[in-house]
């Protein structure tokens, strides 16, 4: 099973508990001096910048072609505030985060209910790419995160045909203030 680094996974972990503190602490403070999403970014940023552990994924071209030594993070919040540190000129392939784009589509054009009763919400205990967790639930795709819910929710989109549902989601995809 291929796994993200551990310098990715670290750096995301950190970030997250350091928002949930500062996120804390600010309750405590009516006004931070510094939005705490950047200072948890550069917290983490700084923590492990240097740590090169980990290998790119070599089974899909796009990804084994991305230079190993680019670090940086991005935060957008739901009210499209941007913090970010590192690396961030440099274009790389999306892969599987793009399963949360065309799920929150879907979530967008259907509500969250036609997700729960067309694909499912729970976690199959296997890899994401798994043909075992198909057959195992007999047609129900389980979860939009694992490849079948995935190509499942792409069906969801709204549109006569893949062109069409193509051009809607990207559409919606070029809004996204980090998307260029």
């Amino acid at each position: 099973m291929k796994r993200i680094s551990r310098k990715t996974s670290v750096a995301m972990v950190v970030v997250m508990l350091a928002m949930c503190s500062v996120s804390f602490a600010q309750k405590k403070s009516k006004t931070p001096a510094v939005s705490p999403y950047q200072t948890a970014i550069d917290h983490a940023y700084t923590k492990y910048k240097d740590l090169k552990e980990g290998k790119n994924a070599d089974y899909i071209k796009e990804l084994a072609n991305v230079d190993p030594n680019i670090y940086g993070i991005a935060i957008v919040t739901a009210d499209g505030q941007i913090f970010t540190q590192g690396d961030l000129d440099s274009r790389v392939s999306i892969q599987s985060i793009s399963k949360v784009f065309t799920v929150a589509k879907v979530i967008e054009e259907q509500g969250p209910k036609a997700v729960m009763d067309k694909i499912g919400v729970d976690a199959t205990g296997l890899r994401f790419n798994s043909i075992i967790a198909i057959e195992l639930q007999k047609g129900k795709e389980i979860n939009p995160l694992v490849n079948p819910g995935a190509i499942a929710s792409a069906s969801l989109i709204a549109g006569a045909d893949s062109t069409a549902k193509w051009k809607i989601f990207w559409k919606r995809m070029k809004l996204l203030p980090v998307v260029r």
